[in-house]
């Protein structure tokens, strides 16, 4: 395992579990089986008008629908469902996940080498 793997580090946040991604989205679940089976997407396209996003909803995904989201407009496959890339795919690949309290000395491992 190295720095550019996909990982998730979930600690306890008062009731919730909180899920830490590696490109620094934060989620939040109410169980730990939650936190560790989220399917996290990440390489979303979004688009700066809607219509751009419609298009490509129609190209790829025509049963889907374009949610807007302040940094511009993205394409979903289904209600609560992935996200679109500008590839036209999702991007759900395996994900290891660190729980507290062993993250830091994970991530520390991490910069060494280790796995």
């Amino acid at each position: 395992m190295t720095l550019n793997d996909r990982i998730r580090i979930i600690t306890k946040d008062g009731r919730k579990w909180k899920a830490t991604h590696s490109d620094g989205q934060i989620t939040y679940h109410k169980t730990l089986k939650a936190a560790k089976e989220y399917k996290h997407d990440m390489g979303v396209a979004y688009f700066k008008t809607r219509k751009d996003a419609e298009e490509h909803m129609k190209k790829f995904a025509p049963k889907g629908r374009v949610v807007e989201f302040g940094r511009g407009y993205a394409v979903q496959t289904k209600t609560s469902g992935p996200y679109l890339n500008k590839a036209g795919k999702t991007d759900l690949g395996e994900v290891r996940y660190v729980i507290e309290p062993f993250a830091l000395e994970y991530m520390e491992l991490l910069k060494e080498g280790y796995e």
